[in-house]
């Protein structure tokens, strides 16, 4: 099949995208118009993203992006600026940016960088610390201590323990993240940030691991987590959303009945989990069983 040139498939692009009310869904849409070059359509999906996921800051900065890159300085800044206001830290990130070397000698971009250099600062003070690793590290010791050895259904004092321990990290998590967006990797090591998933991944809130999974995806664009994370982060999401996962990280059932919840086209997962450096599916079932029967 011929290729369409790059305006015909930026038009087809646009045509086809649909408005929808799901960030993972929309953040999806704007990269695939970004690497479209449908920028007013990036900008768009971006915009529609920070307002289905307030307080994040990345839809924003990914939308001054885009409107930069159509040429309009206005409505760049404005939202930098709105990205500033909840909490845009990533200076090298905005330094970096070719979508935003057009704005380099507005006078405004000078105000910019400034207050991402002040954002940064108070970033690298507040979790740039070998306290947060500990705690983060003890945290997961009491989170992997309970889920290595599980309470039988009967054994009501240690199931009501795992549910304190889940109930404190979760609030823990909701603070921290709040307060310094996703730890990175840099900052606490591949032990708190390993750490940082797995407390993430087992909070019973489905709202907050959707709040996370941008910060998640910022954090692995950037080398700063695993994009392993952000596949088992996404797939919990979906699952609980009751919508099929995209890359068979979830099971469901006991011994015999162990399979893994609905996926997304069943016959590419293979070359999907191949991608993220995952074993193939029936690798990874099998894994699971064996586990699960130790």
């Amino acid at each position: 099949m011929p290729m369409l040139s790059q305006s015909l498939w930026a038009c087809a692009l646009a045509c086809v995208i649909a408005p929808t009310d799901d960030p993972l869904a929309l953040l999806t849409q704007a990269r695939s118009a970004h690497q479209a070059k449908d920028y007013a359509t990036c900008a768009s999906r971006h915009d529609e993203a920070a307002k289905a996921l307030p307080g994040a800051a990345s839809p924003l900065f990914g939308a001054a992006c885009c409107c930069s890159a159509q040429g309009d300085m206005d409505a760049t800044f404005e939202r930098l600026e709105q990205a500033l206001d909840r909490g845009w830290h990533d200076i090298d990130r905005l330094k970096s940016s070719t979508d935003l070397e057009k704005v380099h000698r507005d006078p405004r971009w000078a105000h910019v960088i400034r207050r991402c250099e002040e954002a940064s600062e108070r970033f690298g003070r507040s979790c740039k610390s070998a306290d947060l690793r500990g705690e983060l590290l003890n945290r997961m010791r009491e989170d992997q201590g309970v889920r290595l050895n599980p309470p039988a259904f009967w054994e009501f004092s240690k199931l009501a323990e795992w549910r304190r321990i889940d109930a404190e990290n979760t609030a823990f998590m909701k603070v921290l993240i709040e307060k310094c967006g996703w730890p990175e990797k840099s900052h606490v090591g591949d032990d708190g940030a390993l750490a940082v998933f797995l407390l993430v991944q087992h909070a019973d809130d489905v709202l907050f691991q959707k709040k996370c999974l941008p910060l998640l995806t910022d954090a692995v664009d950037r080398g700063e987590a695993r994009p392993q994370d952000r596949a088992y982060l996404l797939d919990r999401i979906l699952v609980r959303e009751n919508k099929p996962q995209r890359y068979g990280t979830q099971f469901q059932g006991v011994g015999a009945d162990l399979k893994p919840f609905p996926i997304e086209d069943e016959a590419n997962i293979d070359a999907r989990r191949h991608e993220l450096g995952l074993s193939p599916m029936a690798e990874y079932a099998k894994q699971v069983r064996e586990s699960e029967r130790r």
